[in-house]
């Protein structure tokens, strides 16, 4: 359990960089007259509700939907990453 914990929190703080990436990058197109693609919000929200997921099921002590949770988490955290190009 100790490890799944270890590991949402390596998730989450690599979420994080990209949410503030992609804040910036919102903010710098706003002042262009654009705005972000819509897939990138979409993936945000997507990982923050993955991340809640796999948060509540440690809480219940449920390793197995956490590592799931956290496996779709990672992977809209990666297209993420893809798509903002890091």
């Amino acid at each position: 359990m100790r490890d799944m914990r270890h590991r949402l929190m390596l998730v989450s703080t690599r979420a994080i960089a990209y949410f503030h990436s992609a804040d910036s990058i919102e903010q710098n197109l706003r002042a262009e007259g654009m705005v972000l693609h819509p897939q990138i919000v979409v993936l945000r929200v997507r990982a923050e509700a993955f991340l809640n997921e796999a948060r509540a099921a440690l809480d219940e002590g449920d390793p197995e939907n956490a590592g799931k949770a956290l496996d779709q988490a990672q992977a809209c955290v990666d297209r993420m990453a893809a798509r903002l190009g890091g």
